[in-house]
C-alpha cells in the first residue's frame, strides 16, 4: 500500500513539475518565449527583451522564481519586455551568456537591435554575479533603468537628428540665396 502511494505522489509531483511551462518556477503570468523566437521578435519589433538562465535543480531559480511568479510589479513591467525563457541549456553555450562566470540563474538585458546590455547588472560596484538578482524589486528597478536608457539614448538622437535637419535647412536657404 505504502509503495502505490508513493508511486503516486511520484507520478503527481512529475506532472507538476512538467506542467511548470516555459517559464518554468519562474511562473506563467509572464508571457515566455524561447531564445530563438525571442531573439527574432526583439530583432523585429525593435523591443528590449530580458533573458532568463535558469536550470529545473537549481534552488536558488526554484526560489527566486518562486518570489518572481506572482509579483504584481515585474509581471506589469515584463509587458515592456520581450521575456525569454532558457532553461536546462537552451541559450547560446558560448561567452555572450557567460560575463562573470556560470552560475543560476542569470538574467541579461538585450538592446532592441538584439546585442547583450552589460551596463544593467544588478551591483554596479561588484565584479562576480552581476547578472544575478535575488528577488522580483532589484529586478524590476534594473528593467525601469533599461527602459530608462533607452528612452535617453532616443531622446539624444532625435536631437542629433534635428540639428543635421537644421544644418541641411541652412546650406540649403545659403544655397538659394546665392542663386538669386
Amino acid at each position: 500500500m505504502n509503495t502505490s502511494r508513493f508511486i503516486i505522489y511520484v507520478l503527481l509531483l512529475l506532472s507538476l513539475t512538467l506542467s511548470e511551462g516555459l517559464g518554468g518556477a519562474f511562473g506563467e503570468y509572464i508571457r515566455w518565449r524561447t531564445y530563438e523566437d525571442g531573439m527574432n521578435e526583439i530583432k523585429e519589433k525593435k523591443r528590449p527583451g530580458l533573458i532568463v538562465i535558469h536550470r529545473d535543480w537549481c534552488s536558488s531559480c526554484q526560489t527566486i522564481g518562486g518570489y518572481c511568479s506572482d509579483d504584481i510589479p515585474l509581471i506589469k513591467m515584463s509587458k515592456k519586455f520581450v521575456m525569454i525563457s532558457a532553461p536546462n541549456g537552451e541559450e547560446p553555450q558560448d561567452e555572450t551568456f557567460q560575463m562573470d562566470g556560470a552560475y543560476f540563474p542569470r538574467f541579461y538585458f538585450i538592446n532592441p537591435d538584439g546585442s547583450v546590455n552589460y551596463d544593467i547588472v544588478s551591483n554596479p560596484d561588484s565584479t562576480t554575479y552581476q547578472f544575478y538578482y535575488p528577488g522580483p524589486e532589484p529586478l524590476v528597478d534594473a528593467m525601469k533603468r533599461m527602459i530608462k536608457d533607452l528612452k535617453r539614448k532616443k531622446h539624444r538622437k532625435q536631437a542629433r537628428m534635428e540639428k543635421k535637419q537644421e544644418e541641411i535647412e541652412v546650406d540649403e536657404s545659403q544655397f538659394a540665396a546665392e542663386d538669386l
